[in-house]
């Protein structure tokens, strides 16, 4: 079995250890979403130009404390998996942490490995949608961690300066970040190598959130009408908008790279998405000096948005993809109990391979 198959495995039979509610996991892939989640839902699966799925959501509970090696335990009994665990003060129920004003929130944040093979993987924290150095006494965006078959690693997360109100904040994981196959079967499942768990942090007493920059589509969608959701990355727009975007053969350095995103939307009111670029795992602008798109997108509509990366000067192979997080700064404590909540998914278009020559 190639090693990408294998990593579709890898990431498709980890399974959820026995703490419901504490710990994360990484999705299977053979399995549907629920209708919450946006996706693959019983009355129609995502289509993205390829074979792919969405990250299912994070638990539905936060963790003040816990003894990990219990939780190790009851991942070995269950047949191993990759896993994650977020421990912060605060915990106040449904994915969802308090801090007073102007303290810093404070937490441990451990990922396992627990399969038969070692794991690469780059981890980051998106804070307010803008990549942010989170990990104790360390000033990158990104940290990259190496796990051997049956191992975790605790990284000490620290964010400062938090305002008072509302924040979103998402902890991403990036699977095998130096593997740069052309393989086009290991290019249709590299959405799958992300994980994620997404939080609220309310900051002292107030719950506001930033005024958002939201750009409107409303474009008729036949298939959302249908109820089908799909989410893809492709070079070219209008009707060609299916053809995944995977692999850019020859760049030159610094050349412009046009490219469009497209999300519908088959829900029966409007959907806010955010859009944000990653280039070698570190945020990029999707077009000019705007970082983050926030699409609305109106029910039975689609967005249509292009975007533009510039190659980098440095010659070689790099990873570019496209990430979205559903409902930005959704209120995850609020819609844990409401009848008819917005979700907060994350998840990737397949990566494109650039080539700089």
């Amino acid at each position: 079995m190639s090693k990408h198959r294998l990593v579709v495995a890898f990431i498709g039979f980890s399974v959820c250890v026995l703490f419901i509610g504490l710990v994360s996991c990484a999705p299977r892939p053979e399995e549907e979403a629920s209708p919450t989640a946006g996706f693959g839902s019983e009355e129609g699966d995502i289509f993205t130009g390829g074979d792919s799925d969405a990250a299912t959501p994070g638990p539905p509970g936060p963790v003040g404390t816990i003894d990990l090696e219990t939780v190790r335990q009851e991942v070995r009994e269950a047949g191993g998996g990759f896993w994650s665990v977020l421990q912060a003060p605060g915990a106040a129920g449904a994915q969802t942490y308090e801090v007073d004003a102007r303290e810093d929130f404070m937490g441990a944040f451990t990922i396992g490995n627990y399969e038969e093979e070692a794991l690469s993987l780059v981890f980051s924290c998106i804070v307010d949608f803008a990549q942010t150095p989170c990990v104790e006494d360390q000033t990158e965006r990104i940290h990259r961690l190496e796990l051997a078959a049956q191992e975790d690693a605790t990284l000490q997360l620290r964010l400062s300066d938090l305002s008072e109100g509302l924040h979103d904040v998402i902890f991403a994981m990036f699977l095998f970040p130096d593997e740069h196959s052309t393989d086009p079967m290991f290019r249709l499942d590299s959405r799958f190598m992300y994980d994620y768990r997404r939080i609220t942090v309310h900051v002292g007493a107030s719950r506001t959130s930033p005024s958002l920059a939201l750009v409107a589509f409303d474009e008729p969608d036949e298939m959302a009408g249908q109820g089908m959701h799909f989410y893809t990355l492709s070079r070219h727009g209008g009707d060609r908008w299916e053809e995944s975007w995977q692999l850019e053969e020859e760049a030159s350095p610094g050349e412009s790279l046009e490219y469009y995103i497209t999300r519908n939307n088959p829900e029966e009111r409007a959907i806010t998405y955010a859009f944000l670029a990653f280039l070698d795992y570190e945020q990029v602008p999707i077009s000019g000096d705007h970082m983050v798109l926030y699409a609305q997108v109106g029910s039975q509509r689609r967005a249509m948005p292009r975007g533009e990366v510039i190659a980098p000067s440095e010659l070689g192979e790099h990873e570019f993809f496209v990430l979205v997080a559903d409902n930005p700064y959704v209120d995850q404590l609020e819609q844990y109990t409401s009848s008819d909540p917005l979700w907060a998914n994350s998840y990737t278009s397949d990566r494109v391979l650039i080539r700089v020559q």
